[in-house]
């Protein structure tokens, strides 16, 4: 070919000819590729054989009534079951948001779609298992839908006395489902009104939001059901009894009473079972193993076991649960101000990083303070006999006081009258003064590090651990 003048034969057969291999290799994908929901996966592109597997969200949830220390050690226990599960596959801790606990009782605070890190350090909790939070995995997994809900529950003929035994069995829903299927077939959660205790909320003098979300409608174990049956793996141990999948109840035209998704009314079930569990958590690794499902929801998770309780395993995780920096720093000043408590008088430094922190034991002395957790309203209807009056409890609080030679008291509890009515009933002992804290959440931190902590029992309080504990 000339300089400037036009290709001969052969250069032109070349040149096409790259030409079409250039646009073979930059062929579009398949149509489906750019279908959104669940045809816009990862199979629409295919990936090289060395690519790690898509990693799998477990969920959990617990009973409404619950409160903030019986939460936190159900996440001990799902910490466990993710150690389990991650041993063959990658799986990710799905940090169910908080909001609207009993005790929480300031209706001007938002409370609701609280993620965790307002209350723990998210990479302390990442050393020991990986974790994230709610509105992280909707942004990963690509919408507001969870695949699959177990509904964990008791066996309604209970334990028998005998051998015990560890097993999961797919029941008929013993309880009335939270759950209702909007027209689309998708099994979401919707607020109502509700009953408490036999009492209406609006009764108790409660706003809605603050009573219990139990349904008042009774219910035989036989209408329970099991719903739209997934098409799981047959499991190997512990054997998983399958029945027939039904519809979602209703009464009359009204969809059964349902669960929240944590406030986002915008999230969405595909699939509902229930299941009646007697074990540890890690029982449940078979039947995760063998679902198909991407993300799974664990409802009423307190009814699992710890997998071993006070092993390493247990304590490994509950190090890792470090209260937020922000919050630390409010305690920390509280102490100095009203307690005459630092970390460097009372030997208990803390090293942010929980893996490398090694304390000897007996180093720390604690704070010049007597530390007390008085807890009083609705955990009185339930521990009448256990639960000293205000007087009882003064009586005691002063005694110890006297016996330890303390001047300070802090006061943490959920009934701040009450609280305030202790401290002027034991103004006739003078020579102290008395620090009181609104809720039992907001005590861990300012009793944590005390020379003396008791618990609502007047004895040495299960609660009272110093923080490197």
């Amino acid at each position: 070919m000339a300089p400037g003048g036009p290709p001969g034969p052969v250069a032109a057969s070349l040149l096409l000819a790259v030409v079409l291999l250039g646009a073979a290799s930059l062929a579009p994908p398949p149509p489906e590729a750019f279908q959104a929901g669940p045809a816009a996966s990862a199979a629409s592109f295919p990936l090289p054989a060395s690519a790690a597997p898509a990693r799998r969200y477990l969920l959990y949830d617990v009973n409404p009534p619950e409160g903030f220390n019986l939460r936190r050690d159900v996440y001990i226990r799902i910490a466990s079951l993710i150690k389990t599960l991650s041993k063959s596959e990658p799986w990710v801790l799905v940090l169910p948001p908080w909001g609207r606990l009993y005790h929480w009782q300031s209706p001007v605070i938002h409370q609701i779609q609280i993620p965790w890190f307002e209350f723990f350090d998210i990479p302390s909790l990442n050393k020991n298992i990986p974790v994230i939070e709610y509105e992280e995995f909707l942004a990963e997994s690509g919408g507001p839908f969870i695949e699959q809900i177990y509904v964990l529950q008791n066996y309604a003929e209970g334990w028998k006395e005998g051998t015990w035994e560890e097993k999961i069995d797919e029941r008929p829903c013993i309880d009335q489902p939270t759950y209702s299927m909007d027209k689309n077939k998708y099994y979401r959660s919707k607020r109502v009104r509700f009953l408490c205790f036999g009492f209406s909320s609006a009764a108790l003098g409660l706003p809605v939001w603050q009573g219990f979300p139990h349904s008042p409608f009774p219910i035989s174990s036989g209408t329970g059901t099991v719903h739209r049956k997934p098409e799981n793996g047959t499991l190997t141990a512990p054997p998983v009894t399958r029945r027939p999948s039904q519809r979602s109840p209703t009464f009359g035209n009204e969809p059964v009473p349902r669960g929240w998704f944590w406030g986002y009314e915008e999230t969405r079930g595909l699939e509902l079972s229930c299941f009646s569990v007697q074990g540890s958590a890690s029982i449940l690794a078979p039947l995760l193993w063998n679902t198909s499902a991407r993300s799974v929801l664990l409802d009423r998770a307190e009814n699992l076991l710890h997998d071993h309780y006070a092993g390493k395993d247990y304590w490994d995780t509950r190090r890792s649960m470090v209260f937020a920096k922000h919050l630390r720093v409010v305690g920390d000043l509280f102490r100095a101000t009203y307690l005459n408590s630092t970390d460097e008088k009372d030997r208990t430094q803390y090293i942010e990083d929980w893996t490398k922190m090694k304390v000897k034991l007996g180093t720390a002395i604690g704070g010049p303070y007597l530390g007390v957790h008085l807890r009083r309203k609705d955990f009185i209807w339930g521990h009448r006999s256990d639960v000293p009056s205000i007087q009882g409890a003064v009586k005691k609080i002063t005694s110890l006081r006297k016996l330890h030679n303390l001047e300070r008291i802090f006061i943490a509890t959920d009934a701040v009258t009450d609280a305030w009515e202790a401290a002027e009933a034991d103004r006739q002992d003078p020579g102290h003064s008395v620090a009181a804290a609104a809720t039992p959440e907001g005590e861990r931190h300012g009793a944590a590090p005390n020379d003396k902590c008791v618990g609502h029992r007047a004895l040495p309080g299960r609660k009272c651990r110093r923080p490197h504990e």
